[in-house]
């Protein structure tokens, strides 16, 4: 993690424990109920951790794009430096899944096609990427 605490660094602030905290949230916390809330309760934040953390995913001015492309130069080059990686077949695997929403609250909702059931519906759409080889 500490290869990463410069992401959330400000010219006034540096945030390391809010960073990993919230990294550890979104790992412990069951995806179909990830919330501030639940997050704080997984992570049995004390005093006003609820309102720092909220304060940090909403407030700070980290750059989350700045971030995923960190992780994914250092990605590409761990996977490089393995040994039979250079005999490998590669490649990727991109595809599409619809998350079902009931209000227009969350980002990106709206009626679009969601392949899940086959029909126009108000949903998320998010396309995922992997990396996989032989």
């Amino acid at each position: 993690m500490e290869e990463y605490h410069h992401h959330f660094q400000t010219a006034t602030s540096a945030n390391p424990e809010l960073s990993e905290a919230y990294i550890r949230g979104l790992f412990k916390t069951e995806a179909s109920w990830r919330n501030m809330e639940r997050m704080n309760e997984e992570l049995e934040m004390s005093g006003d951790g609820y309102q720092r953390l909220q304060q940090f995913i909403s407030d700070a001015p980290w750059s989350a794009s700045a971030l995923i492309s960190d992780l994914a130069v250092k990605t590409s080059e761990f996977y490089a430096s393995q040994p039979t990686y250079q005999r490998r077949d590669v490649g990727s695997i991109l595809d599409e899944s619809a998350h079902l929403k009931k209000g227009k609250q969350s980002v990106g909702v709206a009626r679009q096609y969601a392949g899940v059931i086959g029909k126009v519906e108000n949903c998320q759409v998010g396309v995922y990427a992997s990396l996989v080889w032989n």
